[in-house]
């Protein structure tokens, strides 16, 4: 892998990590909110980590 590809590879990890940690904090379950589409009614943080 490239240096460009392990960068981008990084970046994700870390906004996974913030969106997970996000989550947790407003109790919120990540599948269920995916499987639903309700990404409208997130909170700030956590619609840009998932974003």
């Amino acid at each position: 892998m490239n240096e460009t590809a392990e960068f981008v590879q990084f970046a994700i990890s870390q906004w996974r990590e913030k969106r997970d940690a996000s989550f947790r904090e407003h109790n919120l379950i990540l599948e269920e909110v995916y499987k639903k589409g309700e990404f409208e009614n997130l909170p700030p943080e956590c619609l840009m980590a998932v974003c």
